[in-house]
């Protein structure tokens, strides 16, 4: 018998229960318990757990298919992981394209048996020459295996043996000869439908669809299908102590383990202390827990050497009354008169273009001068590489909402409650000025202000220097001893690439190529090979251009406020809506990609005075969701009970409970989600099965794809992402239709293609 503190499989081959599709727990919580004991039980309390199978063979079709459905079991990560080199999936398999596609799969492995890996390929479109056979060369753990030849027609089976140091994770390469084609010289016809490892000889077995948990919430039971591991996203109360729940393990060499990750990647062995079994082969276990109290983690079952396990009744056992600590943070009161508020815009302004912010181009003189005096967050992000989805949540602290197409972008409901509606309800005047069609009235995005001026379109006095001029105005007309609340959205730096004579300082001296001022980018946008290092470069001083114009228009309107004497005592906060891509990945622009070149925005902060609170701490995530609770928190107020944003200024971090931060694009069948923590940032485009993670501080500019060295990481974002995903899809509603106008003037800033 094995010994109490073990939880050894017994050999048992007793039938289990049918299984479920998918393992997803209500949010609900149960307390019970005895004086100063309470527990909660996990299956109501949990949203969703994942099951990643310790499987010796990988059905690639199947999973490619229910990707392309939308199954969203495919967001999560499989045992094996595409790293470099494929294309999306597709109705056959995933795709390999040019010379070398590389995966890493999360196998059981040992010296002496066989990977296998299964192609399918059709003459008809042609991978390489049209009909040709196509050599393939295998490498694993950087051994080369051999090689194979992928013939004209039909499937083609390679069998290679392993080598000595194969293990669980192993690294696979894929050389094809002559390269699969890319998808721009013809669509790929080879693709890769199973993959295994087997012992010598052995025959792939049937087809069959990949192996799923079953629940039974009624007897709080969870049972697993095979060897692998179990994974659970929990939110751990302030006074937990330990972990309970009673386990039944069959068939198998090692006991059940239990890891918990936090959200710095961080894993940390839980002691699991077992007793002796029931008369139904339950054994009641537990693990403490009291070390993590208050963290967010990911407990992982770690059942890869068992045969079957079931889980009955986990709970969470905590001490004390249950009642949370609420923190003090004193803030001073706001000084009588409340002070003016200027929220100013620069659309597709990346901070990293910003002199304050170490950029050696003087771009930004009259920002770099007003931030010598204010707070300078270096780590803020828009939720959306996108107006269209930016605006919204920076106005209200709401994220998630809904967002609509470029064709057909959403309305803001009535219901939502906005800055300028606070700040009115204050006694504030509140005025908006947009040069960007996607912030306006049609969008309902002027709730709450007494005066809302679009800047674009006919009859209307555009540029960023007319716009200075007609807040200038509204600065010198405002009554003494009533506070100003004036939001500005400036269209630069966003394109047209167009700076003045006066800042046109950046471009290339002697230039000649096919970049010109003011030309449209679309033939360009999606294809970097099609510009030389020299045209990027001109690219680049044209934008810096546009910026620096941005510039002095911002200072033109801090010059009214100090002659209207009003500049000492406003709160002066300049950000943007969203980056600006010069194809880091590829890509041009914004609206479609979730790396941080379109993400990562300004934010910097002046203060009435001047002043620099003690504490702060600049490099905290911020988002644009934390302009409301921030500016509103400086008055005195508290937020919107809906709003989701933090005041930066209030409360440290808690670093048990590290910040996630969501980010979409427009929604659509192809769209991307990504999650962000305190450092490790996961991406997501579920109908492409397409998963990356990366570590933001060892790979700022997010180029290697640590997805098959760290699922477990992965996974703790992805299952966050996923709730996320499923609020956010449940609340689309359809667009508004644009009117000829607003389609025009957006087709004249490269939208709409």
């Amino acid at each position: 018998m094995a010994p109490v503190g073990d939880l050894m499989p017994v050999d048992d081959d007793r039938p289990t229960r049918p299984r479920c599709r998918l393992v997803v727990l209500a949010l609900a919580v149960a307390a019970c318990g005895d004086g100063g004991e309470r527990q909660v039980d996990l299956m109501p309390l949990i949203e969703g757990g994942a099951f990643l199978p310790a499987t010796a063979v990988v059905e690639l079709k199947t999973a490619a298919r229910a990707a392309l459905a939308g199954d969203e079991r495919y967001d999560l990560p499989s045992p094996l992981v595409p790293l470099t080199g494929w294309g999306r999936s597709s109705w056959y398999g995933w795709r390999p394209l040019g010379a070398r596609s590389t995966l890493v799969a999360h196998l059981p492995a040992t010296a002496g048996e066989e990977l296998v890996l299964h192609f399918a390929r059709r003459p008809a479109t042609g991978g390489g020459p049209r009909g040709a056979p196509i050599a393939l060369a295998v490498r694993a753990g950087g051994v080369m295996l051999g090689g194979a030849t992928l013939q004209p027609a039909g499937p083609t089976t390679v069998r290679l043996p392993l080598p000595a140091s194969a293990g669980r994770a192993l690294a696979i390469e894929l050389d094809f000869t002559p390269p699969i084609a890319q998808p721009e010289t013809g669509r790929p016809a080879i693709a890769l439908e199973r993959l295994g490892i087997l012992p010598p000889a052995a025959p792939l077995p049937p087809p069959r669809p990949p192996p799923e948990p079953a629940l039974d919430p009624k007897a709080k039971l969870l049972e697993l299908p095979g060897p692998g591991r179990f994974a659970l996203s929990v939110r751990l109360p302030q006074d937990v102590s330990e972990l309970r729940f009673a386990a039944r393990a069959r068939g198998g060499e090692r006991p059940l383990r239990l890891h918990a990750r936090d959200g710095l990647g961080t894993a940390q062995r839980l002691e699991l202390a077992c007793d002796r079994p029931a008369a139904d082969g339950f054994r009641p276990c537990r693990a403490p827990l009291d070390r993590l109290a208050g963290s967010d983690v990911l407990l992982v079952f770690d059942a890869s050497s068992i045969r079957r396990l079931a889980l009955r009744a986990p709970r969470l056992v905590m001490t004390g009354d249950g009642t949370p600590a609420v923190p003090s943070h004193p803030r001073s009161p706001p000084a009588e008169p409340l002070p003016d508020v200027l929220l100013i815009i620069l659309d597709a302004a990346r901070p990293d273009h910003f002199g304050v912010y170490g950029y050696p181009r003087p771009t930004t003189p009259q920002i770099d001068r007003l931030a010598r005096r204010a707070l300078v967050f270096r780590r803020a992000f828009a939720e959306c590489p996108s107006t269209s989805c930016s605006i919204p949540h920076l106005i209200t602290g709401r994220a998630l909402l809904p967002a609509g197409t470029a064709e057909r972008p959403a309305r803001l409901a009535d219901e939502e409650v906005t800055l300028a509606e606070e700040l009115a309800a204050l006694g504030y005047r509140t005025v908006a000025l947009s040069a960007n069609p996607y912030h306006s009235v049609s969008r309902n995005l002027h709730q709450g202000f007494a005066v809302f001026e679009r800047r674009w379109g006919q009859g209307v006095e555009h540029g960023p220097y007319a716009m200075s001029r007609r807040a200038a105005q509204l600065i010198a007309e405002q009554p003494a001893g009533r506070p100003l609340f004036l939001q500005l959205h400036y269209l630069p730096p966003h394109e047209p690439y167009a700076p003045a004579a006066p800042h046109d300082l950046f471009r290339l001296p002697g230039y000649r190529g096919p970049i010109v001022p003011g030309a449209p980018l679309g033939p360009y946008r999606r294809r970097p090979e099609a510009l030389s290092a020299d045209d990027r470069a001109e690219l680049v001083g044209l934008y810096d251009g546009n910026l620096r114009t941005a510039d002095d228009a911002v200072g033109e309107v801090v010059a009214a406020l100090r002659a209207a004497g009003r500049f000492d005592d406003s709160i002066i906060l300049i950000t943007a809506d969203h980056g600006e891509a010069f194809f880091e990945h590829g890509e041009q622009g914004h609206n479609s990609t979730l790396y941080d070149e379109m993400l990562r925005v300004p934010f910097i902060l002046r203060l009435p005075g001047g002043r620099r609170p003690p504490g702060v701490d600049e490099e905290r995530p911020a988002s644009l969701g934390d302009v409301l609770p921030t500016v509103l928190g400086l008055l005195g107020r508290p937020p919107p009970a809906a709003a989701g944003g933090i005041d930066l200024l209030a409360a440290p971090p808690d670093p048990r409970r590290p910040r996630i931060l969501v980010h979409r694009t427009l929604h659509g069948p192809t769209s991307w989600w990504a999650a962000r923590g305190p450092r490790l940032k996961a991406i997501v485009r579920p109908r492409l099965a397409v998963q990356q993670l990366f570590d933001l501080e060892a790979d700022p500019g997010e180029r290697r794809n640590l997805l098959g060295e760290r699922p477990l990481d992965f996974l703790h974002l992805a299952l966050h992402l996923r709730r996320q995903r499923r609020l956010a899809e449940a609340g689309e509603a359809p667009g508004i239709e644009l009117s000829d106008e607003e389609r025009a003037a957006l087709r004249a800033l490269g939208y709409l293609d």
